[in-house]
């Protein structure tokens, strides 16, 4: 159990769900990463790629926004900063789109748009890409094509923050769900996640299979159950220092 990546499909992947169901998993989902602060590992690696360059706005895109509480989160910590950045969002369900839209104060400057990541060709690399909890949803190989993707479409850093694979992290989940009386859809996918997500190996596979240097590569355990996956441009010489950071 567990050996290995899953291949069932969460019910979100899907069609079976009405835009009603789909609106309050998305906003239960984004309680979840507050409470787990899942988006600290993003903002300590937005933190540490504004340091490999003065390029100002910091251009930042982030990969299946969701909700768009980590995009919101990381315009937050900008601000605090006093780093002036410029975010975008790509999203592949339109309903997503809506929602994060309605979620996000407009002075936040967040630019979501809806379409796929693989076919979209920026104008010109952003300085980072960020991709939160959407990686365990691919395949391996478009896990490896999406990490290309991102190689080929940044100037300074992409960074992936994903789902550890673990029984640990399955029983602590269950336990949660049923504290909390979370729906249907939160139960099943978020064991589902759970079981299609990753372990330190398959990470060195998919950096194998993405032909990337895994000198320019590190990767990070995060409370809770998550991994950080950094990666600097080849042009960005300054040491990896970030707290902590562990080279695969």
């Amino acid at each position: 159990m567990l050996k290995s990546r899953s291949t069932e499909r969460e019910i979100l992947d899907g069609t079976g769900y009405t835009p009603e169901l789909f609106a309050r998993t998305l906003a239960v989902l984004a309680l979840i990463n507050r409470l787990t602060n899942t988006h600290s590992a993003t903002c300590r690696a937005f933190e540490l790629a504004s340091e490999y360059t003065k390029d100002r706005p910091l251009r930042v895109l982030d990969i299946g926004f969701g909700f768009g509480d980590g995009c919101r989160r990381l315009a937050s910590f900008a601000r605090r900063k006093s780093i002036p950045t410029a975010i975008h969002g790509i999203e592949l369900n339109p309903l997503a789109t809506e929602l994060a839209r309605r979620a996000t104060a407009p002075t936040l400057g967040i630019e979501y748009f809806t379409g796929d990541v693989f076919a979209f060709h920026p104008e010109r690399p952003y300085h980072l890409i960020t991709c939160t909890q959407v990686a365990h949803h691919l395949s391996d190989a478009d896990v490896a094509r999406l990490l290309r993707w991102m190689t080929e479409n940044c100037c300074v850093a992409w960074f992936v923050n994903d789902l550890h694979r673990s029984r640990l992290a399955t029983f602590l989940f269950r336990r949660l769900t049923r504290l909390l009386s979370f729906n249907h859809v939160i139960r099943n996918d978020g064991e589902v996640s759970i079981a299609r997500a990753f372990r330190r190996e398959d990470w060195r596979s998919l950096i194998a299979s993405a032909q990337i240097d895994r000198a320019l590569v590190t990767v990070r355990w995060n409370w809770a159950f998550r991994y950080g996956v950094f990666y600097r441009h080849p042009g960005k010489n300054a040491p990896l220092s970030g707290p902590r950071m562990v080279l695969l």
